[in-house]
């Protein structure tokens, strides 16, 4: 194991995701990193994902610190899903990925190096790869989401807070995070939002101050059309979410704004 280095765990969210978990828990295995905790929660999936990764983890276990898979008997959907793999996490640095993506071979040694270049950082982001779709649309994706970062890597924290206000560019799988985080917050994702973990979640931490590194380089392959939540997203469930988080920011938005319109009176 690598010394003076912190361990870090890697909570592995599936859903229905027996097709593609296998890749993505080889991924996490292939790592040029040494020292990872492997965390499995499943939501409840109505195929074979929870007895593939079984197999998969007594033939891999000591790879790893120490493994773990978390079943539950509902399916409670992907913010609770998220935060029970995290409440059991003892790493120093948490890299969560859903059970339909890739961890690019040198994505936590890369991402634990720019750790130790900004000592004072509880939130690195870093770069996407695409996978899967067409490959027109995939080439497209793949330029938006490029142009995407470097925007938000050059925004102040007040400019990034109103520009995810106005809509979540950050990347999701490719955020990693202190887990002082989750020591602080008990649960980082609001479960009242069941299918949308991220955005809520980017909207408080940016309020109460916390502010990422920005890294330069792609860490995570995302697969386009994957199914790594709990619902179609053309459900009524999602549908409410996005309606809940529709009236949060704009109560945020209101009183930014009522307060700015102080401030130029003062």
């Amino acid at each position: 194991m690598e010394t003076n280095l912190p361990l870090v765990s890697v909570p592995v969210i599936t859903y229905n995701s027996s097709k593609t978990v296998i890749e993505t828990l080889d991924s996490v295995s292939n790592q040029t990193y040494s020292d990872i905790e492997l965390i499995v929660s499943d939501d409840c999936s109505t195929d074979n994902t929870v007895e593939v990764c079984r197999e998969w983890v007594e033939k891999h276990k000591e790879r790893f610190v120490r493994t773990k898979i978390l079943v539950t008997e509902r399916n409670t959907g992907v913010a609770a899903n998220l935060n029970r793999a995290e409440s059991v996490c003892k790493g120093g640095w948490v890299k969560p990925i859903a059970g339909d993506d890739l961890l690019l071979p040198n994505c936590i040694k890369d991402l634990v190096d720019c750790v130790g270049t900004h000592p004072k950082a509880l939130i690195i982001i870093g770069q996407m790869q695409v996978m899967g779709g067409d490959e027109d649309f995939r080439n497209s994706f793949y330029k938006v989401l490029k142009r995407n970062f470097e925007q938000l890597s050059q925004l102040s924290h007040e400019e990034l807070y109103e520009r995810v206000l106005e809509g979540n560019g950050i990347p999701a799988p490719a955020v990693f995070y202190s887990k002082t985080l989750l020591d602080r917050y008990g649960k980082l994702n609001d479960e009242r939002i069941v299918f949308i973990e991220d955005w809520p979640k980017w909207i408080k931490l940016l309020r109460d101050g916390f502010f990422p590194v920005f890294l330069d380089k792609e860490v995570v392959r995302y697969r386009l059309g994957g199914i790594s939540g709990s619902v179609v997203w053309d459900s009524l469930a999602l549908y409410k979410d996005k309606r809940r988080i529709f009236f949060t920011i704009n109560g945020i938005i209101s009183t930014i704004r009522i307060k700015k319109c102080l401030l130029k009176k003062l």
